[in-house]
């Protein structure tokens, strides 16, 4: 995370932005942030690029969650994250990054499970 952003703060900045998408990932964000017993105000602007992240308009701050190119696309870098997120790609897992205001503050790491029936 970038100096000064803890996981609470990541997380809530992530749930902001997802809260009105339906998306199974977004979903478990959300889940997520209220086990962790983080309060997520309902928000109106919100703008979801299929495959690539959510943006949302919140109080004052824009805020980003999405892959690579998402932030790539919106000139964020990601560069911070770099080695860390190779490793969690070549394990398989996901990853989205959290930008307010155009600087990144961290990313958020996910690891799926294989669904009962799903070929190899």
């Amino acid at each position: 995370m970038a100096k000064g952003i803890n996981d609470k703060q990541l997380i809530r900045y992530a749930a902001l932005a997802e809260y009105r998408n339906t998306h199974p990932i977004a979903v478990s964000i959300l889940h997520y942030a209220v086990q962790q017993g983080i309060e997520i105000e309902q928000n109106g602007e919100s703008e979801t690029f299929i495959g690539l992240g959510v943006k949302t308009k919140y109080k004052d701050e824009m805020i980003m969650v999405g892959n690579y190119k998402f932030l790539d696309d919106h000139n964020i870098s990601t560069q911070l994250f770099a080695d860390i997120a190779d490793k969690h790609m070549e394990a398989g897992e996901s990853i989205f990054y959290v930008a307010v205001d155009e600087k990144i503050l961290g990313m958020i790491v996910l690891r799926h499970e294989v669904r009962p029936g799903t070929k190899k």
